[in-house]
């Protein structure tokens, strides 16, 4: 008997698909429900960006967007989706400070975001973040992602 589950979609995915020149689509979720359609239509990326401030929130800039805000937006896509990956943004302020802050908050965005889930499926793995120097001088960290 075969599986109709599609694969789910993992990081070194993401490089194959890069390196056979394939297109890679990512849009933008901040619930379950979007979640699950776009995860239906194929979608190989989710994000859930700081931009839930604007777009959910009515808020005037993103400065507001708060961690706990951003997991749990983010656990509301995690569970809406099963094939396409989670990817999202670190709040203003989360990791900036240090290499240490932007680790720290990664970890906890990974851990309360899963957290629901029974299967422990994070013990022995690193959260691998990778902090850099825009062209301003400023430290800055890629978005985080899950699954």
């Amino acid at each position: 008997m075969t599986s109709t589950t599609p694969k789910k979609v993992r990081v070194p995915d993401l490089a194959l698909m890069k390196q056979r020149g394939e297109r890679i689509v990512m849009l933008t979720a901040y619930d379950a429900t979007m979640a699950r359609l776009l995860d239906r239509a194929g979608i190989d990326l989710l994000l859930v960006g700081d931009s839930l401030g604007n777009v959910i929130m009515g808020l005037d800039t993103t400065i507001p967007v708060t961690l706990d805000v951003m997991i749990h937006h983010t656990r509301a896509v995690a569970r809406g989706a099963n094939r396409a990956l989670v990817v999202a943004d670190m709040p203003f302020l989360t990791y900036q400070v240090s290499p240490e802050q932007a680790t720290r908050t990664a970890k906890s965005q990974v851990e309360f975001t899963f957290s629901w889930k029974r299967e422990k499926r994070w013990e022995g793995r690193n959260v691998r973040v990778e902090v850099f120097e825009n062209a301003a001088g400023e430290q800055s960290t890629p978005a985080q992602s899950f699954r």
